[in-house]
């Protein structure tokens, strides 16, 4: 009688090793990916039910922040049972734990070089690999990305064509959080710039818009929601179309007659009044 030979493997960010290669090909070796691995809304609830007295939106925001990873959810749920019980404040600064978990694992670990690749790619909400280089000034920043993607640190490719990434959503806060740290206001708002124009060409509005109002570049914001707002209006989306209007100062829309059309047919949706006001402001606008 042949007896079936088990091979537990326990191993933390990386790929099983050459020699076990073959059981995997042979189907006598699983693997457990991210996506097994990752926090179910129903588990968060499960698991905050036991240690908090949170209501259920204030648990969905912490699950969305943490995406998941079942170390950074218990943790924001730790920090927001003690010192905000309330809830008031759930989705604000993260725990320091976490930050100082993504230093000592992640970027000290990696050199300088490659750490302003992290912490450039940081103001995208995703991006592809000429992204990276583009806002890196660096031609290897791909491969960067690569490993960290191999080793599962929380680096994700969106899709099996091309090279396209995204940082798991608390990653990505710490690296912005260490970016502006870092980084004088002049050089932050240039990158940002940068960053909003690639992704402008890109075709990533929300992360345009987003970058240039922190780079205060109120023109290049307009032109991004009026090239928009008509597939906005058109999927329905008028609540985003009046919300990016409202990123702008208050003092820059009236001098702009077709960001008050656009505000206009936004509000249409909800209050008609509000809307023909509007209208009379733009069409005056317009006559000027």
């Amino acid at each position: 009688t042949r007896h079936s030979t088990l091979f537990p493997y326990t191993t933390l960010f990386r790929s099983p090793p050459a020699v076990l290669l073959p059981h995997l090909a042979n189907a006598n070796l699983a693997t457990i990916g991210w996506t097994d691995l990752r926090l179910t809304p129903d588990e968060a609830t499960a698991l905050a039910a036991q240690r908090s007295t949170l209501n259920a939106a204030d648990v969905g925001r912490l699950h969305d922040r943490s995406d998941g990873w079942i170390s950074g959810f218990a943790l924001m749920l730790e920090r927001a049972s003690h010192r905000d019980p309330a809830g008031a404040n759930i989705g604000g600064a993260s725990p320091e734990a976490i930050f100082e978990y993504f230093a000592a694992q992640i970027l000290e670990a990696t050199d300088e070089r490659h750490r302003h690749t992290l912490l450039a790619t940081s103001l995208f909400h995703d991006f592809t690999a000429d992204d990276a280089v583009a806002i890196s000034g660096h031609a290897d920043a791909p491969e960067v990305l690569d490993d960290l993607c191999r080793r599962n640190l929380f680096t994700y490719r969106k899709s099996s064509v091309g090279q396209h990434y995204q940082y798991h959503a608390l990653f990505r806060e710490f690296l912005e959080h260490r970016l502006r740290a870092q980084v004088n206001a002049s050089d932050l708002e240039a990158l940002q710039r940068r960053a909003a124009a690639l992704s402008e060409t890109e075709g990533r509005p929300d992360n345009a818009l987003e970058l240039y109002c922190a780079s205060a570049d109120w023109d290049a914001a307009a032109r991004v929601i009026l090239a928009a707002a008509p597939t906005l209006l058109a999927q329905g989306r008028w609540k985003t179309l009046r919300d990016w209007v409202g990123a702008l100062p208050a003092e820059y829309v009236p001098r702009h007659p077709w960001l008050l059309y656009g505000l206009g047919s936004a509000r249409m949706q909800e209050d008609r009044k509000a809307a023909r006001d509007i209208f009379i402001e733009a069409f005056d606008g317009f006559a000027a």
